[in-house]
């Protein structure tokens, strides 16, 4: 498939995809809240 200008506006991720997404900025706001990673397991990203 090319990148036309139809597909890049389809898949364009300029804009949130689901409701609950979050920006860059309202995660700044929540950061401090989240509970610390418990031990063991994969390390969060």
């Amino acid at each position: 498939m090319p990148w036309d200008d139809t597909a890049r506006r389809e898949h364009s991720r300029e804009c949130p995809r689901y409701p609950s997404d979050l920006t860059d900025r309202e995660w700044a706001l929540i950061a401090s809240m989240l509970p610390p990673a418990k031990p063991g397991g994969r390390p969060r990203t």
